[in-house]
């Protein structure tokens, strides 16, 4: 697409990541969600095709669109989160063209976008967490990879912290002896650092990990070191780990679910939803409660019965 609002997504793309210094993954959402706008809009290429009806059309396209999905299944239609990312992040967009003066008015309004309601179970339940373990202790190739998984899945369960956050850790961000965790603000979404209290588990695992780690006289500055190489980490590296953990355990999970994990575990245990909020580096409180969504009436049962109010009668 070589017109006046590709050039002018380009530049704000480029204002985000130089300026704004927004995260690879938040960039990456905005490229995503442009192209799909590019292809079901190809009549659009200026500003001011830019409108209210131009949005729903976008909508209804994608609404309509066959996708293939898992073993060759054909299926239509969009979830209400879907137009939600998709309705933010065009709207971002279409405000920067709006200060521009490129465009009159933004033609999408956040009320208007749905808001999704979320009833599946994000949480790991305990089972599916020691079937996670035992993959790791009975599969690992040595020492040092069930040492180096083991921590990296404790500190995932007991921190609550995010893929790019984990393996982003440097070996001098952790305080053994305050038993503190640093996570940097530049691999967060927040951008600003928060420290973290580090359960006995975890500190005992990083521990064993770094016994073994030091045996093969690793001088990575990163936390977690590649199995091959003296280097860090990778998101590759750990996709393949997630898959071949997947495979073992029977256990269909993805990182993200350890911070559901975590989250929902904090609450069941009575703690003030600004003190996970807190822990998690969510700017927003409506963040942190969509993932407490696995929690049901039976986990809020206690909290109701050990209630003390004055009673009369």
């Amino acid at each position: 697409m070589n017109n006046e609002l590709q050039a002018q997504f380009e530049a704000f793309i480029a204002y985000n990541t130089y300026v704004k210094r927004l995260r690879p993954a938040s960039i990456k959402t905005y490229m995503d969600v442009w192209k799909h706008f590019t292809l079901q809009m190809p009549e659009v290429t200026k500003a001011n095709d830019l409108s209210q009806e131009a949005v729903v059309v976008f909508f209804r396209r994608l609404d309509k669109r066959q996708r293939v999905v898992g073993k060759q299944l054909k299926r239509t239609g969009i979830k209400a989160s879907t137009i939600q990312t998709y309705g933010r992040r065009l709207k971002c967009f279409f405000d920067w063209l709006v200060v521009k003066e490129l465009l009159e008015r933004n033609p999408i309004e956040l009320n208007d976008l749905p808001r999704p309601t979320y009833d599946d179970k994000r949480a790991l339940e305990k089972q599916q967490i020691e079937r996670i373990m035992v993959a790791v202790l009975q599969n690992s190739k040595n020492t040092f990879l069930k040492q180096r998984n083991l921590a990296i899945i404790n500190l995932l369960l007991f921190s609550g912290i995010r893929r790019g956050e984990m393996l982003g850790i440097k070996v001098t961000d952790i305080d053994f002896g305050k038993g503190v965790l640093r996570v940097n603000g530049a691999t967060s979404k927040s951008k600003r650092d928060r420290y973290i209290p580090l359960h006995r588990v975890v500190l005992q695992s990083i521990d064993e990990y770094m016994e073994v780690r030091q045996q093969r006289k690793s001088r990575c500055e990163y936390l977690w070191v590649s199995d091959t190489r003296d280097e860090k980490f990778t998101e590759h590296g750990l996709k393949h780990l997630v898959k071949r953990i997947v495979e073992l355990s029977g256990v269909k999970f993805h990182v993200h679910r350890f911070r559901h994990s975590f989250a929902c575990a904090l609450a069941k245990d009575k703690n003030n939803v600004v003190l996970i909020q807190r822990l998690m580096g969510h700017s927003d409180l409506r963040s942190t409660q969509t993932y407490l969504r696995s929690m049901g009436v039976d986990d809020m049962r206690d909290s109701i019965d050990s209630l003390k109010l004055a009673t009369f009668g």
